[in-house]
Protein backbone atom coordinates (compact mmCIF):
# COMPACT_ATOMS: atom_id res chain seq x y z
CA UNK A 1 0.00 0.00 0.00
CA UNK A 2 1.04 3.57 -0.64
CA UNK A 3 -0.82 4.92 2.41
CA UNK A 4 -2.78 3.64 5.40
CA UNK A 5 -4.81 6.15 7.40
CA UNK A 6 -6.54 5.59 10.75
CA UNK A 7 -9.22 8.07 11.83
CA UNK A 8 -9.04 8.95 14.65
CA UNK A 9 -5.34 8.37 15.16
CA UNK A 10 -4.83 6.96 17.71
CA UNK A 11 -8.05 4.92 17.80
CA UNK A 12 -10.37 5.44 20.78
CA UNK A 13 -12.34 2.84 22.68
CA UNK A 14 -16.11 3.14 22.29
CA UNK A 15 -15.84 5.14 19.06
CA UNK A 16 -15.88 4.38 15.33
CA UNK A 17 -12.53 3.73 13.65
CA UNK A 18 -12.14 4.39 9.93
CA UNK A 19 -9.29 2.65 8.10
CA UNK A 20 -8.35 3.82 4.60
CA UNK A 21 -5.86 1.97 2.41
CA UNK A 22 -4.60 3.46 -0.87
CA UNK A 23 -2.43 1.59 -3.31
CA UNK A 24 -1.81 0.22 -6.77
CA UNK A 25 -2.75 -3.34 -7.72
CA UNK A 26 -0.37 -4.90 -10.23
CA UNK A 27 -2.89 -7.63 -11.09
CA UNK A 28 -6.64 -8.23 -10.90
CA UNK A 29 -7.95 -9.64 -7.62
CA UNK A 30 -10.26 -12.55 -8.38
CA UNK A 31 -12.67 -14.84 -6.56
CA UNK A 32 -10.70 -17.08 -4.21
CA UNK A 33 -8.28 -14.36 -3.09
CA UNK A 34 -7.53 -14.51 0.64
CA UNK A 35 -5.91 -12.58 3.47
CA UNK A 36 -4.29 -13.91 6.63
CA UNK A 37 -4.98 -11.44 9.44
CA UNK A 38 -3.25 -11.41 12.82
CA UNK A 39 -4.13 -9.00 15.64
CA UNK A 40 -1.90 -8.78 18.70
CA UNK A 41 -2.12 -6.84 21.95
CA UNK A 42 1.51 -6.59 22.98
CA UNK A 43 2.78 -10.19 22.64
CA UNK A 44 -0.69 -11.70 23.12
CA UNK A 45 -2.27 -12.97 19.88
CA UNK A 46 -5.97 -11.99 19.89
CA UNK A 47 -6.99 -12.96 16.36
CA UNK A 48 -5.46 -15.18 13.71
CA UNK A 49 -7.69 -16.02 10.77
CA UNK A 50 -7.87 -16.39 7.01
CA UNK A 51 -10.46 -14.22 5.28
CA UNK A 52 -12.02 -14.62 1.84
CA UNK A 53 -11.29 -11.19 0.30
CA UNK A 54 -14.23 -11.24 -2.08
CA UNK A 55 -16.75 -12.22 0.61
CA UNK A 56 -15.36 -9.62 3.00
CA UNK A 57 -15.50 -6.98 0.24
CA UNK A 58 -19.25 -7.47 -0.07
CA UNK A 59 -19.56 -6.29 3.54
CA UNK A 60 -18.11 -2.89 2.58
CA UNK A 61 -20.12 -2.49 -0.61
CA UNK A 62 -17.48 -3.67 -3.10
CA UNK A 63 -17.39 -6.70 -5.35
CA UNK A 64 -14.73 -8.86 -6.95
CA UNK A 65 -12.99 -8.79 -9.24
CA UNK A 66 -10.92 -5.75 -8.34
CA UNK A 67 -9.26 -4.50 -11.48
CA UNK A 68 -5.55 -3.85 -11.70
CA UNK A 69 -4.62 -0.24 -10.97
CA UNK A 70 -5.27 2.43 -8.33
CA UNK A 71 -7.49 1.40 -5.40
CA UNK A 72 -8.82 3.32 -2.41
CA UNK A 73 -10.58 1.11 0.15
CA UNK A 74 -12.20 2.59 3.28
CA UNK A 75 -14.01 0.77 6.06
CA UNK A 76 -15.39 1.89 9.42
CA UNK A 77 -15.81 -0.33 12.48
CA UNK A 78 -17.15 0.43 15.94
CA UNK A 79 -14.58 -0.24 18.66
CA UNK A 80 -16.19 -1.53 21.86
CA UNK A 81 -15.53 0.32 25.14
CA UNK A 82 -14.32 -2.98 26.56
CA UNK A 83 -11.25 -3.12 24.29
CA UNK A 84 -8.26 -3.16 26.65
CA UNK A 85 -5.71 -0.36 26.42
CA UNK A 86 -2.27 -1.17 25.06
CA UNK A 87 -0.13 -1.46 21.94
CA UNK A 88 -1.85 -3.24 19.05
CA UNK A 89 -0.30 -4.73 15.93
CA UNK A 90 -2.35 -5.81 12.93
CA UNK A 91 -0.58 -7.79 10.20
CA UNK A 92 -2.20 -8.71 6.89
CA UNK A 93 -0.74 -10.96 4.18
CA UNK A 94 -2.97 -11.19 1.10
CA UNK A 95 -2.74 -13.38 -1.98
CA UNK A 96 -4.76 -14.10 -5.10
CA UNK A 97 -6.59 -17.38 -5.76
CA UNK A 98 -3.38 -18.83 -7.26
CA UNK A 99 -1.46 -17.84 -4.06
CA UNK A 100 0.44 -15.10 -5.91
CA UNK A 101 1.17 -12.32 -3.36
CA UNK A 102 -1.07 -9.25 -3.47
CA UNK A 103 -0.13 -7.18 -0.45
CA UNK A 104 1.52 -7.18 2.94
CA UNK A 105 0.83 -4.57 5.55
CA UNK A 106 1.35 -3.92 9.23
CA UNK A 107 -0.42 -1.35 11.39
CA UNK A 108 0.66 -0.46 14.92
CA UNK A 109 -1.13 1.83 17.32
CA UNK A 110 -1.79 2.45 21.01
CA UNK A 111 -5.23 2.63 22.47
Amino acid sequence: PQAITLTPDPPRRGRPLTVSVVGELSTDVVDGAWADVTVKLGLLKLVEQRLDLCKESEGIGRQCPYEQGYQNVTHTVDLPREVPPGRYTIAVHAANADDAPLACLAIQFRM
